[in-house]
């Protein structure tokens, strides 16, 4: 049966939660409410809010609050984790959620997929991703394409990072023989179904 305004079972049930939050802070659901309506509490009301606000949030509280809001550094692995991540990844292919499928293969990316219909279309051979190095550092590297006829390697890339950039200079650095066309934004607008791909594609693979 619900409580009815005015009854004393109602007066019973309101002396219960005043007594069960009193020395507590207003939630704020109550405070939005009063916003809400334009209802404001006296200034005796107000005086013993702060007072109970300020009690419950001693030095030592307050030190607790700031320790666990304080900022954790960037996680880093050890170059340890590092070596047996790197390790254990050989012989597997590189890992990357978004996947794009062409010609019954699975790409990393639609410029990946532009590109091998590129070549398609010139009838060029071509491998994807055959086969990775491996650096000093344990760390490997994996060309997105191989043309076998010219015994070049195609990378496709879209966003430079700090860490492709690296990639690639230490690959050209320890394999000076071996051609690496970076197939970026300007390239690929060179990409279009039209006469003159394979003069294109030679003049590509000429770029080291």
């Amino acid at each position: 049966m619900p409580l009815l305004r005015g009854t004393p079972e109602w007066d019973a049930w309101r002396a219960r939660i005043s007594a069960t939050m009193k020395g507590r802070t207003q939630p704020r659901h109550l405070v939005e409410k009063r916003k809400r309506f334009g209802i404001k509490p006296s200034d005796e009301t107000r005086a013993k809010l702060s007072a109970a606000s300020k009690a419950r949030w001693t030095a030592a509280h307050s030190k607790k609050m700031r320790a666990a809001r304080k900022p954790r550094g960037p996680w880093k692995m050890s170059e340890e984790t590092r070596a047996k991540m790197s390790t254990s990844r050989r012989g597997r292919p590189a890992y990357h959620p978004r996947r794009v499928e062409y010609n019954g293969k699975m790409f990393r990316s639609t410029w990946e997929v532009s590109v091998a219909r590129f070549l398609d279309r010139l009838g060029v051979e071509w491998q994807y991703e055959p086969k990775s190095f491996f650096f000093t550092d344990g760390s490997r590297y994996t060309p997105d394409f191989f043309l076998p006829a010219d015994n070049a390697y195609w990378e496709v890339k879209g966003v430079f990072s700090r860490k492709s950039v690296e990639k690639i200079a230490e690959f050209r650095r320890l394999n000076p023989a071996i051609p690496l066309v970076v197939v970026d934004a300007v390239v690929m607008k060179m990409i279009a179904p039209n006469d003159g791909l394979d003069l294109r594609v030679r003049k590509i693979n000429s770029w080291k």
